[in-house]
């Protein structure tokens, strides 16, 4: 019995599916790395606050000349206190 030869939509719909499975291998190679960057910077955030967590409170300086300054005047300038 001889073979019969595909269609040519057969043929056509055939070769569509082969590009579309190729595009969804690459598609997929493509998303899996960006799991896996999107992974590591999460697990870099999260270790990232448990080391902020644990450092010591930072002490705070506040110059008194500056803190005794009084407000801007209307012209502008800043009042000094002699």
């Amino acid at each position: 019995m001889p073979q019969r030869l595909p269609s040519p939509a057969a043929a056509r719909r055939k070769e569509w599916l082969r590009r579309l499975d190729r595009a969804a291998h690459d598609l997929n190679a493509l998303l899996a790395a960006f799991a896996i960057g999107l992974a590591a910077l999460d697990l870099t955030c999260l270790v990232g606050q448990h080391i902020v967590d644990r450092l010591p409170q930072v002490t705070r300086v506040v110059d008194v000349q500056q803190a005794a300054m009084t407000p801007h005047p209307a012209g502008g300038q800043p009042f000094l206190p002699q």
